[in-house]
């Protein structure tokens, strides 16, 4: 008759005590933050959730985007929604279809104790309890068997088991459904209840999810300075350092006699990198120097230095970080995506594809970051679906690659004809970060695109592309 208590420790909620503590705040005056504070509201429906605890993943911000409006129930249920279950189920694609008022939305609203049940969800079924709710309620399952169905679900070898309930279910719902019913709503049970997500859970996360939006809206020199602290991810921590720069951030590179261990707030809306950020430079080499007082070179040859390898001063000179030297020009690479433009005028940037529009020609431009190889025959056997009559079957290969620009990140979709002929150039610009732009057509409900040409850009286009730029403006 022991109580079992599982506790999750969350590096967001260290994190949400520095940022309190340096608008010196007590970290207790979290719980006084306003759960209505509709600036916090509108940075979610404007997508601004770099940094954001839960919120920065592409099928949450997928889920977002087609959210007509946000309030603290729908950042809840955002969070269920982007997940596999409610996907899988279609309840995410109807739920917010219903949202935008769209007719002929399917809703469990076939008797009143499923539309109760489902009443704050648009009439989808998107939380765990609402399946223990339903097992109970409507089809009058005990306590007991209504929680085991739950684990059974869950559980991906359970399906056999909880299906020895079915007849249990069948007599609970036949004085209020008919069999066809009946068998669809056993099925979306199921089938949801794979990855069911909690109601309870996915609140708490909803709720450091806001207050951290909260902080960055409010309080954004102290966001940006302890996530970067905190960010060990270099693709993540550019991000970040990239979303700052969007809105008006000055970004300093580590210097020697003015930088301290990690990142600090120099002034307003500026932000001063710290020399951990330096190349071979850790926590204790840092530390070292700013006791020391070093801040140029003069200072290791004029004093006995120990602790500081000659590694740590060939990173210090190659990254023109003493005092005296000039700053190296875009230390961070913030600015790389700034060429788009000049590439490709006429594109349009992946914050601005919607994924509900419907198809159109479109431009983009940007860099692969993720590349996944799909092959034809194997994806078929994997489904369980014939082999045969494959048209074309020597151009078996196929590619899905995450096109990212300065603003977020969309899926193309390079098709097996045009993957046999640019195949080799499409791992090139991944392997080697090349520019691209992509000419193809915006896939119908989804934020794809289905690559009709692909255009690299080596390093030395790049180049040659920047100076023209600067010849005309010194022309002009």
């Amino acid at each position: 008759n022991l109580l079992k208590i599982d506790f999750l420790g969350l590096e967001e909620l260290s994190i949400l005590r520095e940022i309190f503590e340096k608008t010196g705040r007590n970290m207790l005056e979290i719980y006084n933050i306003p759960l209505d504070d509709q600036a916090t509201f509108e940075a979610f429906k404007n997508i601004d959730v770099q940094g954001i605890f839960q919120y920065v993943g592409d099928s949450t911000k997928s889920v977002l985007r087609q959210m007509p409006y946000v309030d603290f129930e729908q950042l809840i249920a955002c969070l269920t929604l982007s997940k596999p279950g409610p996907a899988h189920s279609g309840s995410a694609t109807r739920y917010l279809a219903k949202m935008r008022n769209k007719e002929k939305v399917e809703c469990f609203d076939w008797h009143p104790i499923l539309t109760n049940i489902t009443s704050k969800t648009f009439g989808q079924m998107i939380y765990q309890e609402q399946i223990i709710r339903i097992l109970r309620e409507f089809a009058n399952f005990s306590v007991t068997d209504a929680n085991k169905c739950r684990i059974l679900i869950a559980k991906s070898k359970g399906e056999q088991e909880f299906q020895k309930y079915y007849p249990q279910f069948k007599k609970g719902v036949a004085d209020k459904i008919d069999e066809d019913r009946t068998k669809y709503l056993w099925e979306s049970i199921k089938v949801f209840g794979r990855y069911a997500f909690n109601r309870s859970h996915a609140a708490s996360y909803a709720l450091l999810g806001y207050w951290s939006m909260y902080m960055k809206v409010h309080f954004p020199d102290e966001f940006y300075v302890c996530k970067l602290n905190h960010e060990e991810n270099d693709k993540n921590k550019l991000r970040l350092l990239m979303d700052a720069a969007k809105k008006g951030y000055t970004i300093l590179p580590p210097l020697l006699g003015v930088s301290d261990v990690s990142w600090k707030i120099e002034d307003k809306k500026t932000l001063r990198a710290g020399l951990t950020e330096v190349p071979g430079i850790g926590k204790k080499t840092a530390e070292k120097m700013i006791s020391e007082k070093y801040c140029c070179r003069e200072d290791f040859k004029n004093k006995k230095v120990r602790g500081v390898t000659i590694r740590a001063l060939k990173s210090l000179d190659e990254n023109k970080c003493f005092m005296g030297d000039e700053p190296k020009e875009d230390y961070f690479g913030i600015h790389d995506y700034d060429i788009l433009d000049l590439i490709s005028p006429e594109r349009i940037k992946s914050e601005d594809i919607r994924d509900w529009d419907e198809s159109y020609d479109i431009t983009a431009a940007g860099r692969f970051v993720e590349m996944n190889y799909k092959d034809i025959f194997e994806e078929r056997v994997s489904r369980g679906q014939s082999t045969e009559n494959i048209r074309n079957p020597e151009k078996a290969k196929y590619a899905m690659l995450l096109l990212e620009d300065e603003t977020d990140r969309s899926l193309v979709h390079v098709d097996r004809m045009l993957f046999s002929t640019i195949g080799d150039d499409i791992w090139k610009a991944f392997k080697e970060k090349l520019f691209v732009v992509v000419d193809g057509k915006k896939v119908t409900g989804w934020r794809m695109i289905r690559a009709k040409r692909v255009t690299l850009f080596t390093e030395k286009e790049i180049n040659w592309i920047k100076e023209s730029k600067e010849s005309e403006d010194v022309g002009g």
